[in-house]
């Protein structure tokens, strides 16, 4: 029997966007268009769905490998897409249209202009799998320098190493905030000595990509890619009628 995840990578693989009859009827409204566009771009959507579907079946190493060249194949194409003459002209069409073409636009333009180049974003992701690779190392044990956070074993331990449910068990059931502050930042901070040279090199690649968008730093770029600043988040922060 066919293995529907392997045939769903090799489907994935194949999949390329056309929008070739959006250039080709140019006798198409701005709504046609926007139609045409949907159509033609809905499986994006559809096959990142499915990924998210897959993820919690892929056991082996090799179906964990053929959902990534998905993931990254997508990624790849979405940023070609983005890249087309016919998007482009898509969203210089629909800018001057009612609502909801002219959203449609903004949300296109947004898209476009958050896409990193091939290059770079092979630089970002080779940098970021380095970071995964080693907070993925499970088997850890916690060890405390003050006695008054050892926790008693009132309970028998669980049948398991993973430090993630470990740190959650324990987070649970410390009541001293202290402690728990020691541990959290403790889990948060493992492995710091493999992956500090990663991690400065995304800061550099994402300060850098900040820079070319004409913001001041990092922090700036992704509030506004979420239509914020400093001065919104700051007034959220100090709203006294906030939920948390």
């Amino acid at each position: 029997m066919a293995n529907p995840l392997a045939l769903f990578v090799e489907q994935c693989l194949q999949y390329q966007p056309k929008l070739t009859a959006i250039s080709q009827n140019t006798h198409f409204t701005a709504a046609q268009q926007a139609v045409e566009f949907e159509k033609n771009t809905l499986a994006l959507n559809n096959i990142n769905d499915r990924i998210k579907y897959y993820r919690p079946f892929a056991n082996d190493s090799l179906s964990k490998q053929g959902l990534l060249w998905c993931q990254l194949h997508l990624a790849d194409e979405l940023y070609m897409l983005t890249q087309a003459t016919q998007t482009q002209a898509l969203i210089d069409v629909l800018q001057n249209e009612s609502t909801p073409y002219k959203q449609l636009s903004e949300r296109l333009l947004t898209v476009k202009q958050n896409q990193w180049n091939i290059k770079q974003k092979s630089k970002l992701h080779s940098a970021q799998a380095s970071v995964n690779q080693a907070l993925s190392q499970r088997q850890l044990q916690m060890q405390f320098n003050n006695e008054q956070c050892v926790l008693p074993q009132a309970t028998p331990p669980t049948d398991t190493n993973n430090i993630d449910i470990h740190i959650a068990q324990y987070l649970i059931k410390q009541s001293d905030e202290n402690c728990r502050k020691q541990a959290w930042f403790a889990y948060q901070t493992r492995a710091k000595h493999k992956i500090k040279s990663a991690i400065s090199y995304i800061h550099q690649l994402l300060q850098q990509r900040s820079l070319t968008q004409g913001y001041q730093n990092t922090a700036e770029y992704i509030l506004a890619t979420h239509g914020l600043n400093a001065d919104l988040l700051s007034q959220f922060l100090k709203d006294p009628n906030r939920t948390t």
